[in-house]
């Protein structure tokens, strides 16, 4: 069986960055545990040192649905800012996706198009006034996917291609029972309160 996992911190500070650091690491040891082998795919560093905004690693294994129940979701990072020493705020989230691949679901990045636009949603000038927003076009499925909940044209090109994939995999899996298209997408954004997992350690 096959997945890709998505890490992003959203729209967080450099905390966030540093935690999915942490989280990387914490994940592979556990998908190792697990027999499963991880390969990164694609991953955008952060502000600052030993820090990620995004990353998106493929998963080869039989117990990924064990990973998934224990990944899946909003995660918590409990800790003091190492930037900021007088910060207040101690709760850092991040988000985890998962989209599973089935070995029928192949999908031909050549058919996908993208095409950048102005970001409408929050953040600030910088979305506003770049064209940090993109649509993508998958043709075998007249599929279009507009991203634009993260700050970077890179990161939402990122979550474009795995939503295009996402969708390949419920094209093919519709006559076994189509999968819930809400319970999925509650996964694309970064939603913080109620975490699947908390860690408590230094960032």
């Amino acid at each position: 069986m096959n997945a890709w996992i998505q890490f992003s911190s959203g729209q967080g500070p450099r905390e966030c960055e540093r935690v999915l650091w942490h989280i990387f690491k914490i994940f592979c040891r556990e998908a190792e545990d697990e027999n499963i082998q991880c390969e990164l795919i694609k991953a955008e560093k952060g502000s600052e040192k030993n820090s990620f905004r995004s990353l998106l690693i493929s998963l080869e294994g039989n117990q990924l649905e064990t990973l998934r129940k224990n990944w899946e979701g909003s995660l918590l990072w409990r800790a003091p800012s190492p930037f900021r020493p007088h910060h207040k705020r101690r709760n850092w989230f991040v988000q985890a996706s998962f989209f599973a691949i089935p070995a029928k679901a192949e999908l031909d990045l050549s058919q996908i198009k993208f095409e950048a636009q102005r970001g409408s949603g929050p953040g600030g000038q910088h979305v506003n006034k770049c064209a940090t927003a993109i649509r993508a076009y998958y043709a075998p499925l007249q599929l279009s996917i507009l991203c634009n909940e993260e700050r970077s044209q890179y990161r939402n090109k990122m979550l474009a291609m795995a939503r295009v994939l996402e969708a390949l995999n419920l094209h093919h899996s519709q006559k076994e029972g189509e999968e819930s298209k809400a319970q999925r997408q509650k996964h694309y954004q970064l939603e913080r309160g109620n975490p699947c997992r908390t860690f408590k350690a230094k960032l």
